[in-house]
């Protein structure tokens, strides 16, 4: 794609008000500060004014029409979520499903997948429960006692040190990767329970806890927690932040982090490159081999393959509790119960799902908060919609687009469709 230098007015003062979105994002970042509210209305007022004169393209055909109808989604789905922050009661639940970005195709399609897998589930779940013998009971290392600590840092650092190399080797090749690693700093973290990516101090925490556990004195790396990690953090989040950060032929809106709008699509490329990374482990044994894992990747791989269903299972089991709630009253506990109960396995995960979230709603309108509701987000899947769309032999370049932007899911769609067909 060649270098573009200029764009339409109308880009460029969508450009300036996504730069006073992440200044506004910044400033509550600071110690000390307050929500701006007069600066937010106004930064709204003009948010919608230029929505209301941006042309309406659904289906654009060329990038500058992409581009303009991008920009009305991003910019309409910003002052949703603003408007959310600033208001006196929770919003209803549609609207934070607006504010994210999230399709509503998405969760329409939640529901028959529950019902169309039910039984492939219970299976499934019993073929692994009649595997029981092959596991081993475990133990937290206790991250308090120094030198346990120290021991299971150490441990990480070296299998994550092998795990960039056999990267590195593997698919330095391929975009953005040789300089995500370069760029970030892999480091063990023992106080945190969950793995995380900063992309604003470039640092990939590998948390002790969530990739160790201890058996008989000894410790050990939970390999497909480390394989994860680095699919979905590194292959997946870091390696999109890198590629978009030194995109030059993008407008500057499409490479502005902001928050809800995007997390949806964000989260969509990161699973998808967790699962691309864990099938290209299994056709190449020879970089299996360096990780230097202590069990045989085919049973790594086959347990990963085995829970996935599991997973995709528990996931939307989820996300559909979570929509009953938010179509429901709060008193309504009986109903959501049933409702719920139709697609649980486990009988007590409707009570267990409801009391969690008991104080989880705004007493003045009698809807679901919407942190509970923007749960839903990562039931958008834009990617997976993309990939089961093209041939085999555009994977690779569709692989590389998704990449370069931070897109609507429905932009990140036209955006491949549109850059595929050239």
């Amino acid at each position: 794609m060649s270098e573009r230098l200029e764009y339409s007015p109308e880009i460029e003062q969508g450009n300036a008000l996504v730069a006073q979105i992440q200044a506004r994002n910044a400033f509550l970042d600071q110690p000390n500060t307050i929500n701006p509210v007069p600066q937010t209305v106004e930064l709204i007022s003009n948010i919608q004014n230029l929505v209301n004169i941006l042309p309406d393209n659904p289906q654009p055909t060329n990038l500058d029409q992409l581009y303009l109808q991008e920009l009305k989604r991003r910019l309409s789905c910003e002052a949703v979520s603003l408007s959310n922050v600033i208001a006196t009661e929770a919003a209803p639940w549609e609207q934070v499903i607006k504010a994210y970005g999230i399709p509503f195709e998405d969760l329409e399609v939640i529901e028959p997948w529950l019902e169309n897998n039910m039984d492939l589930v219970k299976e499934a779940n019993r073929r692994l429960f009649d595997n029981a013998t092959n596991y081993v009971e475990r133990a937290n290392v206790p991250t308090g006692i120094g030198s346990l600590r120290a021991r299971a840092e150490q441990i990480v650092e070296n299998a994550m040190g092998s795990m960039n190399e056999v990267v590195l080797e593997n698919l330095g090749n391929r975009l953005g990767v040789r300089e995500f690693i370069q760029l970030y700093t892999f480091g063990a973290d023992s106080t945190e329970r969950r793995s995380y990516l900063n992309y604003l101090s470039k640092v990939l925490g590998i948390s002790t806890q969530n990739v160790t556990y201890m058996r008989d004195g000894e410790i050990y790396i939970i390999p497909e927690e480390l394989i994860s990690l680095m699919g979905h953090e590194g292959l997946g989040h870091a390696r999109h932040n890198t590629v978009t950060e030194a995109s030059q032929d993008l407008p500057s809106f499409l490479k502005i982090r902001t928050g809800p709008p995007l997390q949806a699509t964000n989260e969509s490329i990161a699973q998808y490159f967790e699962a691309k990374f864990f099938d290209y482990l299994a056709l190449h044994p020879s970089a299996v081999e360096k990780l230097k894992f202590t069990e045989s990747f085919d049973h790594i791989y086959q347990r990963y393959k085995d829970t996935q269903l599991l997973n995709t299972y528990m996931n939307n089991l989820y996300y559909f509790a979570i929509l009953t709630l938010a179509q429901s009253k709060q008193e309504d506990t009986s109903g959501q119960a049933e409702k719920i109960s139709k697609y649980s396995i486990n009988p007590s995960f409707p009570r267990n799902h409801i009391n969690r979230y008991r104080n989880d709603w705004d007493k003045a309108t009698g809807r679901l908060m919407t942190h509970v509701v923007s749960e839903l987000r990562y039931a958008a899947n834009p990617v997976a919609r993309i990939m089961s769309s093209i041939p085999k032999d555009k994977v690779s370049q569709a692989e590389d687009l998704i990449l370069k932007g931070f897109w609507t899911p429905q932009g990140l769609e036209q955006w491949v469709d549109l850059n595929l067909k050239k």
